[in-house]
Parts: structure tokens; sequence; C-alpha cells
């Protein structure tokens, strides 16, 4: 999920592992949406100078899965797009929190398709 909040954008994240609604037993639904929440501090933040001021437009994230029997090293990479540009940042470990987001290319994309 991305907040801005006084020209600061922040990324945070949401377990979708913990909280699959597709796999809850219809009597669990409402234990699950309690686990549907984000985490307390931001995984990630960047300044709207930091993009150039554009608008942002959209967010696309993949990250390991549990569900995954091979990959269970963490990694998270995500895209924002923002008006004209593409952006990224990913997540390694802890001090990957204090990378700057990284400009990809310029885009008329309005959208992920």
């Amino acid at each position: 999920m991305l907040t801005l909040k006084s020209g600061k954008y922040s990324l945070y994240m949401i377990d979708l592992d913990e909280a699959n609604m597709n796999e809850a037993d219809l009597d669990q639904l409402e234990f699950e949406k309690s686990k549907y929440s984000r985490s307390e501090e931001p995984l990630f933040s960047y300044t709207h100078d930091d993009v150039k001021g554009k608008k942002f437009l959209a967010l696309h994230v993949r990250g390991s899965s549990r569900k995954e029997v091979l990959d269970r090293n963490e990694k998270q990479f995500v895209y924002f797009l923002h008006e004209g540009g593409l952006y990224s940042w990913t997540y390694l470990n802890e001090d990957s929190k204090k990378d700057k987001i990284k400009f990809v290319s310029e885009t008329s994309s309005l959208q992920f398709d």
C-alpha cells in the first residue's frame, strides 16, 4: 500500500499470504480479514521531489511468497508509475530502506498492462 502525506510517499507491506481471501474458509473469513493489515513502519519512502513532482499513477510489486518452495530469499521488486516516468526500488535487506528510488525510463503509459 502506498500513501502520500505532506509530499512524502510511504510504501507499507501487506502480507497477502497471511490474508489469502481466495483460500479462506467462510467460517474463518472474519478472522482472515483481521490479518489484512499493513506494517506499522513504512518499508520504503520517497519524496514528491524524487519523482520530479509527477503525479502517481500505478504501483506493481512482486515479492517472495511462503508458498514458493524454492524462493525464500525475501526480495521485493517495486515499480512506481508516475506521469511520464517509471521508477523502481528493490528490497534486499534492511539497508535497502535507505536506498533512493531509481528512474528506469520515460513512458507515456498511464497504467501497467
